[in-house]
């Protein structure tokens, strides 16, 4: 006879659950990082105090992160080791810089946790020109005047700053000297010593510092002059002046020349030119010009000194050079040279031989012709 246990397989009932959950293992939080490191500028002159920012993944834990900083030149001095306090994300750190008789790139390296982060800023030598100009308008130089080339630094002269000047062709153009920053000075100039040439010579001048160079471009021309011809019935007068004051400008998009000329002796020549009607003055020949201001069909001369031609002359014009500033094409001429013949009824006539550089100009209103 075989027996069966009753009541088959025995379940257990799982325990009540204590306070209605489970709790697991926390994560544990990431430790913070560099994840940034800037200037507060690209570039200064040696000497100067930069501030540099690092900035971490997050806040930096109980004690501060310890971060090492190293720099790639003896210019930029950092300190080995700087703490971002506890709880702080960024930290400003100040960096010396000392003065380089050369422009320099340096890298600022910071490391922390095996992580690095650079940057890079441009250490400027003391007295570094930034800019060789010269006022003068054109840059047409003739002797006799007295011309300046300036030198412009990127910073004030914490000291006295000579800076050599040099010239392509010191037998036409040359510097009285160098350029001499004083402390506290950002901006000199020199005067220039132009020397008789007989046609235009270009000269460049150039000055090297901090090695950066920089250069400004020249031509020397020959000084402006005007020599007069006239002729009576009674005799022939010739004279040649060097003029104080000139005035050349443009009117109606180059239509018409005008001409102002002063002599030491206080006489004023004044030409007027015009060319046919619809066209710019150019080099070239003006060939039966009169002064009739009603006739349109031919070139136009006027003229006036001390000198008359009655009744009204005709004559003609010859253009060498026309040289119109392409900024101010109706008022500004740099240069002009020319001559002017006139006939007068009388039996007198006139020639003047002009030729002036780099004039002085008015911006005056003209009616056209």
């Amino acid at each position: 006879m075989i027996a069966v246990a009753c009541g088959g397989n025995k379940t257990t009932a799982p325990s009540p659950a204590t306070g209605g959950s489970t709790t697991g293992p926390q994560p544990t939080p990431r430790p913070a990082t560099l994840v940034g490191l800037t200037f507060d500028r690209p570039s200064l002159t040696g000497g100067q105090t930069v501030t540099a920012t690092l900035r971490l993944s997050s806040a930096a834990p109980d004690g501060g992160l310890a971060v090492s900083l190293s720099s790639s030149a003896g210019i930029l001095t950092a300190p080995a080791t700087v703490t971002v306090p506890a709880g702080q994300m960024t930290m400003e750190a100040s960096i010396n810089t000392s003065m380089t008789p050369t422009d320099t790139t340096v890298t600022l390296t910071a490391a922390a946790g095996g992580v690095l982060q650079d940057a890079k800023i441009d250490v400027f030598a003391i007295g570094v020109l930034d800019v060789l100009d010269t006022p003068v308008r054109a840059k047409y130089l003739y002797p006799g005047n007295s011309w300046t080339v300036q030198g412009t630094l990127r910073e004030h002269a914490t000291a006295l700053t000579i800076m050599e000047l040099r010239s392509s062709n010191p037998a036409v153009l040359e510097p009285s000297g160098p350029i001499q920053f004083g402390p506290g000075t950002i901006q000199q100039r020199v005067f220039l010593v132009a020397k008789p040439v007989a046609d235009d010579t270009p000269v460049t001048i150039t000055a090297t510092s901090g090695g950066q160079t920089r250069r400004v471009e020249f031509v020397v021309t020959p000084p402006p002059s005007m020599r007069v011809i006239t002729e009576s019935r009674t005799q022939t007068q010739t004279s040649t002046t060097a003029f104080f004051l000139m005035n050349a400008r443009a009117s109606c998009g180059g239509h018409g020349i005008h001409l102002s000329l002063v002599s030491p002796s206080n006489t004023t020549w004044l030409f007027d030119l015009y060319a046919a009607p619809g066209s710019v003055i150019r080099p070239g020949a003006y060939n039966d010009a009169v002064s009739d201001p009603y006739d349109r069909s031919h070139p136009q001369v006027y003229a006036s000194a001390d000198w008359s031609c009655f009744p009204a002359p005709t004559g003609r014009f010859v253009v060498d050079l026309a040289d119109y500033d392409t900024a101010l094409p109706s008022s500004f001429i740099r240069r002009f040279r020319g001559v002017i013949e006139l006939s007068c009824a009388n039996n007198r006539s006139l020639r003047a031989e002009i030729s002036l550089n780099d004039p002085g100009f008015s911006r005056t209103a003209d009616s056209c012709p």
